[in-house]
C-alpha cells in the first residue's frame, strides 16, 4: 500500500469513528446489547486507526535518519575532497561563470581566466587545456599551464569553473626534487650521489688528490620501524642524517642511498688518518641515544671505507669496495669499521662461487646426512640422533657445514637446505622403524631464517605427513639468535611446531645474552650445554661451576640438558657426576654415515647382555 491510499484508509477510519461515536450517543438509552457491538466497532477502528498513525511516523523517523546518515557521509567526503585540495601542490581556482574567483587553495598565489588566452568559451567547450605567456616577453615560453573545466548542478546546467593551475618551473623543480633527493631526511640519493662523485673523480684526477668513499649502516633500523612503527622509523633516520651532516666538513656530501645505509663522500684529503677521525667521531655521534615513542633507543652504526686512487679509479669500484669493507665490519660487531683490501674481494669472489656451486648442490641433490648418536649414559641407550648435513663436491672434496652454511646464509639458501635436510632426516627416521627402532628419535637444525618463516609449522606438518613419522619422534633445535630478530614472530612460529607434537631444544646454551630469559618464554624441551664449557672441564673451575648451576636450574624448570663435544672420559665422568644424563660426543661416539649407521642399526636392534635393545657399553665407541 503506497503512501496516498494509506492516508485516505486513516481519514476513512477516521470518519466511521465520528459517525460511530455519534451513532454511540444516540443508541445510549436503547438496547444495551447494539450499544455493545458500536463500542467493539469504535474501538476496531480506534486500533486501526493508532497503528496506521505509528507505521507512518516510524516511517517518517527511518527517512529523517537515512537524510541525517546521508548528510554526515556527504560532509565526510566533502571534507576528504576539501583536504587533498587544500594539501595538493598545484593551483586549483573555482570560478563562477562570470571569471570571479569563489575559493583557491593554499597552493593558488594567483588565478587568471583569460577568454583570450583560452581561445574559446569554456562554458560551450566544457572542458579546456592551454598555455597562458607573459605578452611583454614576446616568445618566450609559456609562464603557465592553464586547465579549465566546467562543473555542472544537479540539472546538468554550467554553475561554475574549476581552474588548475601549474607552474612549469615549479613542476620542473619537483621533479628534479623527486628525482635527486631522499623524499624522507632530504638528503641526495643515490642517483645523485652518483653524479657527485663523478665530478670529484674528475677533480681529484686533476689535481691528482685524494678522497674516499664511506658507506654507513644502521642498526635497529628494522627493529624501531617493526616495533614502533615507519612514522618513528622516519625520526629515526631524519635525526641521524643530521647528525652525520653535522659531522662532516660542509664541502662532503652524504646521500641516503638505502632504508638504513647511507654513503659518504670525503674529497681533497691529505692523509687517509683524515677519514679515521671524522668516522669515529660519526660512529660516537649515532651511537647517542634517540628519543622515540617515549623511550631512549640505542643506535650503533658500521662503516666500511675506500680510497681514490688506492683502491678504484672509478665510482663503481669505490663504492663496491666501500660495501665490501662495510660486510666485513659488521661481521666483527656493532661500531666497527674497516678500510678495503684485496682479501676481502677475494673472499667475496669465494663467497659468490660458492653460492652457486650451493644451488648447483640442491639441484643436483648432492648434499648427505651424517648422524651423531646422543647417548642416554645412565641407560646405557641412545636417546636419539642428530642429523649433519654432509657436501661432497664433484671432485671429491668435502666442504665442512662451518665453512658451506655461512654462505648459504648470505646468499638466501639456507632455508631450502634446512627443508632439505627436515625431509630427509624425517624420512630415515621413519624407515629405521623398519628395524625395530620405532622409539628412536631425530634431532634436526633449524636455522634463524627458517624459525622467522610465519609458515614453517606449516611446512613442518607437511613433512611429518609425507614421511609418516610421527612428531613426538622429531626434535628441532634452534639457536638463541634464531629468536632475537624478531621474538613475537619467533614465539607464534615455535608455538605452532610444539602444538604438532614436535619438542624443541636450545643449542649452543649459554653462549648468548639472553639465555635465561628464552627459558621462560618460549616452549623449550631440552638445552644443549655449549661445547665451550664442556672443554674446560678439568681446567676452570668456574666452568664447571657455570655447568653445574646450568643443570640445576634445568631441573628446577622441568628442563632436559645434552652436553655436546664430549672427548674426554673426565669430561664425561664430570658431567654424569653433576647429574647430566644426556650427552653427546667423538668420545662416546662419532657421527655414522651411510654403511656405518646401517650397521650401528643392526647391533642396536640385538638384545645386548640382557640390556634389551640397548647399547651396552663396549659397544659405544665401536665407531
Amino acid at each position: 500500500m503506497d503512501e496516498m491510499a494509506r492516508m485516505d484508509r486513516m481519514l476513512e477510519l477516521e470518519l466511521e469513528l465520528r459517525k460511530d461515536a455519534a451513532l454511540l450517543v444516540d443508541e445510549e438509552d436503547k438496547q444495551s446489547v447494539k450499544y455493545g457491538q458500536i463500542g467493539v466497532r469504535i474501538s476496531a477502528h480506534l486500533d486501526e486507526l493508532i497503528a496506521g498513525w505509528n507505521e507512518c511516523l516510524g516511517r517518517l523517523q527511518a527517512g529523517v535518519d537515512t537524510e541525517a546518515r546521508l548528510r554526515r557521509e556527504a560532509e565526510r567526503k566533502l571534507h576528504i575532497y576539501s583536504e587533498a585540495l587544500r594539501f595538493t601542490s598545484e593551483d586549483v581556482v573555482i570560478a563562477d561563470l562570470d571569471g570571479k574567483m569563489i575559493d583557491a587553495n593554499p597552493s593558488c598565489e594567483s588565478a587568471l581566466i583569460d577568454e583570450e588566452a583560452a581561445g574559446a568559451n569554456p562554458v560551450d567547450e566544457r572542458h579546456w587545456f592551454g598555455e597562458l605567456r607573459d605578452q611583454s616577453r614576446g616568445a618566450q615560453p609559456p609562464q603557465a599551464r592553464i586547465q579549465v573545466g566546467t562543473i555542472s548542478d544537479e540539472r546538468g546546467d554550467p554553475a561554475c569553473y574549476a581552474v588548475n593551475h601549474c607552474s612549469p618551473k615549479r613542476s620542473q623543480r619537483e621533479l628534479e626534487k623527486m628525482a635527486f633527493y631522499d623524499p624522507v631526511t632530504q638528503l641526495p640519493n643515490r642517483t645523485l650521489f652518483n653524479d657527485r662523485l663523478t665530478m670529484a673523480l674528475a677533480g681529484a684526477t686533476r689535481r691528482h688528490s685524494m678522497m674516499a668513499v664511506i658507506h654507513l649502516d644502521i642498526d635497529q633500523f628494522k627493529q624501531v620501524n617493526d616495533t614502533l612503527g615507519r612514522p618513528a622509523g622516519d625520526r629515526l633516520v631524519v635525526e641521524l642524517a643530521r647528525r652525520i651532516t653535522g659531522s662532516i666538513r660542509g664541502a662532503d656530501t652524504i646521500a641516503r642511498i638505502g632504508g638504513d645505509e647511507f654513503a659518504i663522500l670525503l674529497t681533497q684529503l691529505e692523509v687517509p688518518f683524515e677519514v679515521v677521525y671524522i668516522i669515529e667521531r660519526l660512529i660516537e655521534t649515532i651511537g647517542a641515544p634517540v628519543e622515540l615513542g617515549g623511550m631512549a633507543v640505542h643506535i650503533a652504526a658500521n662503516a666500511g671505507i675506500s680510497f681514490f686512487p688506492g683502491d678504484g679509479q672509478d665510482g663503481d669500484t669505490l663504492q663496491t669496495y666501500a660495501a665490501l669493507a662495510l660486510r666485513e665490519a659488521k661481521s666483527r660487531g656493532p661500531r666497527q669499521y674497516c678500510r678495503f683490501n684485496t682479501e676481502m674481494l677475494t673472499r667475496s669472489k669465494e663467497r659468490f662461487s660458492l653460492g652457486v656451486q650451493l644451488e648447483n648442490a640442491l639441484n643436483d641433490n648432492a648434499f648427505s646426512l651424517s648422524y651423531q648418536p646422543i647417548i642416554n649414559v645412565k641407560t646405557g641407550q641412545v636417546d636419539s640422533l642428530e642429523a649433519l648435513i654432509r657436501w661432497q663436491k664433484p671432485d671429491g672434496q668435502w666442504i665442512p657445514p662451518g665453512t658451506f652454511i655461512p654462505y648459504a646464509e648470505a646468499v638466501g639458501l639456507i632455508y631450502r637446505i634446512d627443508c632439505w635436510v627436515l625431509e630427509r632426516a624425517c624420512s630415515d627416521a621413519a624407515a629405521w622403524a623398519g628395524n625395530g627402532n620405532t622409539a628412536l628419535g631425530i634431532a634436526v637444525n633449524l636455522s634463524a631464517v627458517s624459525v622467522q618463516q610465519t609458515n614453517m609449522a606449516k611446512v613442518v606438518e607437511d613433512i611429518l605427513r609425507r614421511t609418516c613419522l610421527p612428531a613426538a619422534r622429531l626434535t628441532l633445535e634452534i639457536t638463541e639468535t634464531a629468536v632475537i630478530a624478531d621474538p613475537k614472530v619467533a614465539r607464534r612460529v615455535l608455538d605452532e611446531i610444539v602444538a604438532l607434537g614436535v619438542s624443541l631444544s636450545v643449542d649452543d646454551f649459554g653462549t648468548g645474552h639472553s639465555s635465561l630469559s628464552y627459558l621462560t618464554q618460549f616452549p623449550i624441551n631440552y638445552i644443549k650445554l655449549d661445547r665451550l664449557f664442556v672443554s674446560r672441564i678439568g681446567k676452570d673451575v668456574t666452568s664447571e661451576k657455570v655447568i653445574q648451576s646450568v643443570l640445576d636450574l634445568a631441573q628446577r624448570l622441568g628442563l632436559r640438558v645434552i652436553a655436546e663435544g664430549i672427548e674426554e672420559p673426565e669430561q664425561q665422568s664430570f658431567l654424569t657426576g653433576a647429574g647430566c644424563e644426556l650427552m653427546q660426543g667423538f668420545y662416546l661416539m662419532k657421527p655414522l654415515h651411510g654403511s656405518q649407521l646401517g650397521d650401528w642399526l643392526e647391533h642396536r636392534a640385538l638384545p645386548a647382555s640382557g640390556r634389551g635393545a640397548g647399547v651396552p657399553p663396549s659397544l659405544l665407541r665401536i665407531f
